[in-house]
């Protein structure tokens, strides 16, 4: 089941959480277990960047086109309810006086 790129953030946000607080407790208290699984986040963070970047793809594609069709839509619906113009009044044509 392909999810959504906000889904996916969520999920990329999780990771990174879990890198920082594995990365600081690697760095303050100096326990190496904690840098293996700061690299795990990283490596699961990676995993999902490809799939985050196809669903973002994708769902910009779909604005794009539904944008594109309302757009057209609205285009022939504007060219459908225009107005008919007005008969144009007759010239009057005076005729000259000079006989």
């Amino acid at each position: 089941m392909d999810k959504n790129s906000k889904d996916l953030v969520g999920e990329m946000r999780g990771f990174w959480a879990e890198f920082e607080t594995e990365f600081s407790t690697y760095t303050e208290k100096q326990k190496f277990s904690s840098a293996g699984h700061a690299r795990k986040s990283l490596g699961e963070l990676r995993k999902l960047v490809t799939p985050f970047r196809r669903a973002l793809i994708e769902e910009v594609k779909a604005e794009r086109a539904a944008l594109k069709k309302s757009k057209s839509k609205a285009k022939k619906s504007a060219k459908t309810a225009k107005a008919p113009k007005a008969p144009k009044a007759p010239k009057v044509v005076e005729a000259d006086e000079t006989e």
